[in-house]
């Protein structure tokens, strides 16, 4: 068969595919329909969560993959987080000040309500005061049967705050601990804790549990979730409070991808080396237990470049990998790894390189 006759006599009513090309903080709703969701390897799948009031990636993996989408054509879309703040680590919940317990919405922000946000740009934040659940969860009830462990759900908090997760564990059938995963904020009273079946397990039944809310954090700043970020930031901005709890401080999470590389001098390399851009998360110590809110946002992964054997030893970016911290003096963050069948250099040190943002592709295929 002649490439002039491949699909002869096959008649497409498939729909176009969509391609969607997307820079630094910018969105893309998908439309009402089913789709086959091919994400570039820069861009997040996103839903609205109607109770954290802000925008999730679903899932945390590393590697982007695609998936069948059922679209309502208004809480989806792509998203190019590159050069962004995505998310912050409260490291210090201030001065506590119980008469402003609750949450408080970027949306409805006045000059005499509390915020966040970062000074000369327009990321913005909710800001999430007390509510949060404490660690200790009491098992009133150990109930017996159960074959597995069963999920552990907590109510909702009120729009905009952060809902608290955690896990069962039990023995003889019985569950004998709840532990909280994530603590949440914003509830403004313990919320109801629910024991459900795991799938399979037939027999387990009884087991009922009761939260309280941690009154060490009361009046205390304990959650932020950006609704809007600058874009094509090169470096972790300074966020501010207002009318917050005096001394409340957070460091901010970024989303960026290694955009330049150094070359490598080819007589320090071998053929075969390829070059790694290393990745950690945000660090910083969190007043309360919200990594699902804060360092768990999106999960980071190196990034590497390809190596070519000339004199300059040029490199060239294949994967850029999205990070949430770089080196504060980028000294150390590209390493060059030795293929087998390389040399070893004689003196490959760590090189730096830059980071910020870059244009990312994906395609939608409607089914």
């Amino acid at each position: 068969m002649g490439v002039n006759q491949i699909g002869a006599g096959i008649k497409s009513t498939a729909r176009p595919a969509i391609t969607v090309d997307l820079q630094s903080g910018q969105g893309y709703t998908v439309p009402s329909g089913q789709y086959m969701v091919s994400p570039g390897k820069y861009t997040f799948i996103q839903y609205f969560d109607p109770v954290l009031y802000t925008w999730r990636k679903l899932g945390a993996g590393a590697l982007p993959q695609s998936v069948i989408l059922s679209s309502d054509g208004t809480n989806y879309r792509l998203y190019n987080p590159t050069g962004t703040v995505v998310a912050a680590i409260v490291t210090n919940g201030g001065t506590a000040d119980t008469t402003l317990n609750g949450v408080w919405l970027a949306k409805n922000v006045t000059s005499t309500t509390p915020s966040a946000k970062v000074t000369s740009t327009r990321t913005v934040f909710n800001v999430i005061i007390g509510g949060a659940v404490s660690t200790t969860v009491t098992v009133a009830t150990a109930g017996s049967g159960y074959t597995v462990a069963p999920i552990v759900t907590f109510s909702a908090p009120p729009q905009g705050g952060m809902q608290a997760t955690g896990y069962a564990t039990i023995s003889s059938g019985a569950v004998t601990s709840v532990t909280v995963t994530n603590q949440g904020g914003g509830y403004s009273s313990a919320p109801t804790v629910t024991l459900t079946n795991a799938n399979g397990d037939t027999t387990g039944s009884g087991a009922t549990a009761t939260a309280a809310l941690d009154t060490t954090v009361s009046g205390k700043v304990v959650g932020l979730t950006c609704t809007e970020s600058a874009t094509g930031l090169t470096s972790v901005p300074t966020i501010t409070f207002s009318n917050c709890p005096a001394s409340a401080a957070a460091t901010a999470i970024m989303c960026l991808t290694a955009t330049t590389v150094p070359n490598q001098a080819s007589t320090q390399m071998g053929n075969g080396s390829v070059g790694l851009m290393m990745s950690a998360v945000t660090a910083g110590s969190s007043i309360t237990t919200n990594p699902l809110y804060e360092t768990g946002v999106f999960t980071p992964r190196l990034g590497y470049t390809a190596w070519s054997a000339v004199a300059s030893g040029a490199t060239t970016i294949v994967d850029g990998g999205l990070h949430q911290i770089v080196s504060a003096t980028n000294t150390s963050n590209v390493v060059y790894a030795i293929l087998p069948t390389g040399t070893t250099p004689g003196a490959a040190t760590p090189a730096a390189c830059t980071y910020s943002s870059t244009n990312d592709r994906s395609i939608l295929l409607p089914l």
